[in-house]
């Protein structure tokens, strides 16, 4: 490739690999590839994406202008060339997603997932590299799993008693503090945020389920004080009992 002037841009975005038709690599390698287009004979030019697709797959030579016009067909279909320290960056962001995850910190797993930085949005990456698949998987698997829970809670929160209510909408504002920093999942959790708030019936529930939810997200000596204070005074003033069972528990915790 690199002594061909035509083809030259191209040598360094594709990865050359040559094998003998006649040998059980090939079959083995042809086996699991698509063709594309028609035509036959050798030489036999397949283009792979890192993901496996096959973007170009026939039999026979490209003459003239139609091997570059080819690579440069295959190069918009391949998404993002990534250098070797933007998998670097994916690779790592992957790996401390999936630690924090295990040990129950959603949003410290989020926000490790966000530092891939200008590289994209988590779970939209525009490259088929294995680390941004990987960091789109997790991303997209996060986003799909929190959608399934919201839409688990609005039959106790339309329909339940009053525990069941007030367990199902602190659940959902544990829900948005653990990943409102997932940008795919925003609009999933704004359209449910809208929906809770047109409920009159349970605003004074849900003002006050806010006050437990921000006292349980307290990090600084501060705001855990303030947050005390704060559950205090839900406690002494809340009409709902279990608002109150539910505000104690909390208060005995960040005490203890």
């Amino acid at each position: 490739m690199e002594t061909d002037q035509k083809i030259a841009p191209y040598a360094a975005q594709f990865v050359p690999v040559k094998l003998d038709v006649n040998s059980d690599e090939f079959r083995a390698w042809s086996r699991d590839l698509k063709e594309t287009g028609e035509g036959g004979g050798i030489p036999y030019i397949y283009v792979v994406r890192s993901d496996g697709e096959t973007l170009y797959g026939q039999g026979g030579a490209l003459p003239g202008d139609k091997l570059p016009a080819m690579l440069a067909t295959s190069l918009q279909n391949s998404g993002r060339v990534l250098s070797t320290r933007e998998v670097e960056s994916l690779t790592t962001a992957a790996q401390r997603f999936t630690n924090l995850q295990g040990s129950g910190d959603m949003a410290g797993a989020i926000k490790a997932l966000n530092k891939i930085g200008r590289l994209g949005t988590p779970g939209q990456v525009a490259s088929y590299a294995q680390s941004a698949n990987k960091v789109n998987e997790l991303a997209n698997a996060a986003a799909t799993e929190v959608t399934a829970q919201l839409a688990e809670l609005n039959d106790p929160i339309e329909s339940g008693d009053t525990a069941e209510k007030v367990a199902a909408v602190l659940a959902s504002l544990k829900i948005e503090s653990d990943y409102s920093g997932l940008k795919i999942l925003k609009p999933e959790i704004a359209k449910f945020k809208k929906a809770l708030g047109k409920k009159k019936e349970i605003s004074q529930l849900v003002r006050e389920a806010k006050v437990i939810n921000l006292a349980k997200t307290a990090s600084s000596k501060t705001a855990k004080k303030r947050a005390l204070e704060k559950l205090q005074e839900l406690i002494d003033s809340t009409e709902i009992e279990e608002i109150k069972t539910a505000a104690q528990e909390t208060l005995d915790g960040l005490s203890s």
